[in-house]
């Protein structure tokens, strides 16, 4: 779905839901991947803008750590992976949502689940787009991950960081030399050797 609203990633979220329960109850892994416009005022989070999100509709950003910690409740992955290509610029004002689904409960697995979250900028940052085809835009974060990946060799969660912690930087050097964007990459106990894409 091109620039899908809340509606369509809760109803995802609980159709993969289903699909697990098919078939035992658990899964490796989850990957949320989201482009677009973000910001925050929490170190630790990012608020992402969809569709219905204007200067008027300021609250319609979502939370990814409110998304993240729900998620955990369920129990059903070993391992969580956010890729956050956006801004982590700071709107103070704002309150962000949360996911309409949920367990109803207070706490479950939430401490059990590793997880890996890669922002393509620091807190209070900004992000960038290059042009990587006429015409065609992509976050920096985007064209740096789209380029170790297709490298020969399968890249493992080390390699991973240190490439992006060195290509961001340069693909944002060479398209706007008086900017800086450097990658904020948290991870809970996901090894630098596990292969967090395969």
């Amino acid at each position: 779905i091109d620039r899908p609203t809340q509606d369509h990633i809760d109803e995802a979220f609980l159709d993969i839901e289903t699909m697990i329960k098919n078939v035992g109850g658990e899964a490796r892994r989850f990957y949320f991947y989201f482009s677009g416009h973000g910001f925050t005022n929490d170190q630790n989070d990012t608020w992402l803008c969809l569709k219905k999100w204007s200067k008027r509709r300021v609250n319609t950003c979502l939370s990814v750590q409110k998304y993240k910690d729900e998620i955990q409740k369920y129990g059903y992955f070993k391992e969580l992976i956010f890729i956050l290509d956006c801004c982590r610029s700071i709107k103070a004002t704002i309150q962000p949502q949360g996911p309409t689904f949920g367990t109803g409960y207070q706490s479950g697995e939430t401490g059990n689940t590793k997880f890996c979250i890669i922002n393509a900028t620091r807190f209070q940052y900004a992000a960038l787009e290059a042009e990587y085809e006429t015409n065609v835009y992509q976050g920096v974060l985007t064209g740096a991950l789209i380029e170790i990946l297709n490298k020969p060799k399968q890249p493992n969660l080390g390699d991973i960081q240190d490439y992006l912690e060195l290509r961001v930087p340069e693909i944002v050097k060479e398209i706007n030399n008086g900017f800086q964007q450097k990658v904020d990459i948290v991870i809970k106990d996901i090894r630098e050797n596990d292969f967090i894409f395969s």
